[in-house]
């Protein structure tokens, strides 16, 4: 007996004259799923990869969003220091506040942000550049 598909895409076979049996399934997540060993197999690969796919999406966003140094003007708020790509003054070439050239070497000079000016500052390059 080998098994057909009806209009509305269902497993089926004739397993006698005029009687029909239909494929079971079950509900996984909202997700209607033959009972059979390969097809439930073949359900959770698929679902445990795409926990993995969005996993190391969620990594690759969390780590585009933090440029690795910190910024002077919300260092003291409530919410984290990071320069994020996500802020209004990000640019490719990083702070839209910081100029191309430093002026001086301002490194371990008191800043009126920081404690010090250092290059884990988003305004550092080469000096401070505000």
């Amino acid at each position: 007996m080998e098994w057909e598909i009806d209009e509305q895409g269902r497993k089926y076979r004739r397993i006698a004259p005029g009687c029909i049996e239909f494929m079971p399934t079950i509900r996984i997540d909202g997700v209607e799923v033959e009972n059979t060993p390969e097809a439930l197999e073949a359900f959770h690969a698929m679902k445990k990869a795409a926990i993995e796919q969005a996993k190391e999406e969620e990594r690759q966003r969390e780590a585009q969003k933090k440029t690795g140094r910190i910024c002077p003007f919300n260092a003291h708020a409530s919410f984290p220091p990071e320069c994020e790509t996500t802020c209004g003054l990000h640019r490719p070439t990083g702070c839209a506040q910081k100029r191309t050239e430093a002026l001086q070497d301002t490194k371990g000079k008191p800043c009126p942000f920081l404690r010090v000016c250092s290059p884990q500052c988003a305004l550092y390059s080469g000096g401070c550049t505000l």
